[in-house]
């Protein structure tokens, strides 16, 4: 019986041959992004983005009716994770959350990892749509019209920028 072998070298490669699409390696995407940018860089650069994220995942989830556990159970993260997220707070994201809201919302994954900052977008619409959803994005209790608005405009934006 054949047993592959992975070692960091053949890992490294194949990050490199994927031109950061994601992945997850053990990890290893992860941490090799984390490695490529500074702290500095990743709070300025990334702070629309993951603004637009825990917007999506708010309106989002406010569209569906569901309530924050509702979610997190639904997706099987814990609540705690979707209130960091909802309001920012979130560190980093689990790769595994980020997928099933992919799934839950059907949004392109790739989409959601450029969000979190754990993938970056070579495409500019992405990066001024991201900024233009969360500084159009107001707090309040139902999804208005304008919300539903920009919320259908960003997804699509989403779903095209795959």
């Amino acid at each position: 019986m054949f047993t592959p072998t992975f070692d960091e070298q053949w890992l490294s490669k194949k990050f490199a041959e994927v031109d950061d699409s994601f992945i997850n390696a053990g990890g290893l995407r992860t941490e090799k992004l984390k490695n490529k940018m500074n702290e500095e860089d990743f709070s300025t650069v990334h702070y629309s983005q993951r603004k637009a994220f825990a917007k999506l995942v708010e309106l989002s989830r406010r569209r569906r009716n569901m309530s924050q556990i509702e979610l997190a159970e639904k997706i099987g993260t814990a609540i705690e994770e979707i209130v960091e997220i909802e309001d920012g707070t979130a560190n980093s994201v689990e790769p595994s959350t980020i997928y099933a809201l992919a799934q839950e919302f059907n949004i392109p994954c790739q989409s959601l990892m450029i969000l979190t900052g754990l993938a970056t977008s070579k495409n500019p619409t992405l990066t001024d749509a991201s900024i233009r959803f969360a500084a159009c994005s107001k707090i309040s209790a139902p999804l208005q019209q304008d919300e539903e608005s920009i919320l259908n405009t960003f997804v699509q934006t989403l779903v095209a920028a795959k």
